[in-house]
């Protein structure tokens, strides 16, 4: 038997309310995480006039207030810091995936920007950005502690370079710094 066109609608808003219930649970786990994770950290999208589309709730300004969607300009309180962002921003809507570093103040930032393809065009760019300040600051006492530490202590100046040499994520902050000048 054919189901009837009421049954169809029927089965349809099951199906829809199923999938937003989904959405649903995955967003307030997303907010969930970005509320508490220890690193403070910016996730958005951005449309092609660097609007913002979606976001966390807080930028990287040094403000606790909550930010509303505007421009990825209004994320950033520094002017260098934003001219350089929007740079960054214009090279993912190329179509190439950017991964840099860039600097407010005192604190330093990790930003990873991804171009989202549809039709063959980047309609979209969805970045995120760490506050890696601290990590920053580690990683140039090591450096310096192995340094000192080449000829008293040999062997825990190899120990410094074998944890470094071995994390990517301080590989990939050297590669970059390098790259940045």
């Amino acid at each position: 038997m054919v189901p009837s066109s009421l049954e169809k609608l029927r089965q349809l808003t099951t199906e829809l309310c199923r999938r937003d219930e989904t959405r649903i649970a995955e967003l307030d786990l997303y907010h969930a995480f970005f509320s508490n994770i220890p690193i403070r950290t910016f996730v958005w999208t951005v449309n092609k006039d660097l609007g913002i589309v979606t976001k966390n709730r807080k930028s990287l300004c040094n403000s606790s207030n909550i930010m509303t969607n505007g421009s990825i300009k209004d994320a950033f309180s520094c002017q260098h810091m934003n001219e350089y962002n929007i740079e960054m921003h214009m090279k993912a809507f190329d179509g190439d995936a950017q991964t840099y570093i860039s600097y407010e103040g005192t604190n330093s930032f990790l930003t990873t920007l991804i171009p989202d393809v549809s039709g063959g065009k980047v309609v979209r760019v969805h970045g995120c950005s760490w506050d890696i300040t601290h990590l920053q600051a580690m990683i140039d006492v090591a450096l310096e502690a192995q340094g000192a530490l080449q000829e008293k202590s040999p062997d825990l100046a190899d120990k410094i370079s074998n944890v470094y040499s071995n994390a990517p994520l301080v590989q990939l902050v050297l590669e970059l710094r390098k790259q940045r000048g």
